[in-house]
């Protein structure tokens, strides 16, 4: 199961119960910190994605937590497109010749599933 939940229920002490009940039902398999543009410019919630995996009755196998932080999601605050840059400012192009959107959570998903292939989570 992944889940998208704001950071305040994450780490506000006032929620640890929250933190509690999912530990005690489930892995956790990864946590990616989603840039504040997410959401934007609908909703202004700084917010992380949980991946987990259920957890067998008395099982005791743990699991490597894939931690990521993304920096950019293709879009600024106001949901306007933003694109890779080089050092020098240009723009960086695709192979079909198209500006290459900067968004680096499609990089941490595909390092996510290669990560989850080898350590076998889902087996």
């Amino acid at each position: 199961m992944a889940i998208v939940l704001p950071d305040g229920l994450l780490g506000n002490d006032r929620f640890e119960f929250v933190r509690q009940y999912i530990l005690q039902r489930a892995h956790l398999i990864a946590i990616v910190d989603c840039p504040v543009e997410t959401f934007l410019p609908t909703v202004d919630t700084k917010t992380s994605v949980l991946v987990l995996k259920k957890k067998a009755e008395n099982e005791s196998q743990t699991f490597d937590v894939f931690m990521a932080i993304g920096k950019t999601c293709g879009h600024d605050r106001r949901g306007k497109r933003t694109y890779e840059r080089d050092t020098d400012g240009d723009l960086v192009y695709d192979v079909q010749g198209k500006p290459k959107e900067d968004n680096d959570l499609d990089a941490i998903a595909k390092r996510f599933i290669e990560y989850a292939k080898s350590k076998n989570v889902y087996d």
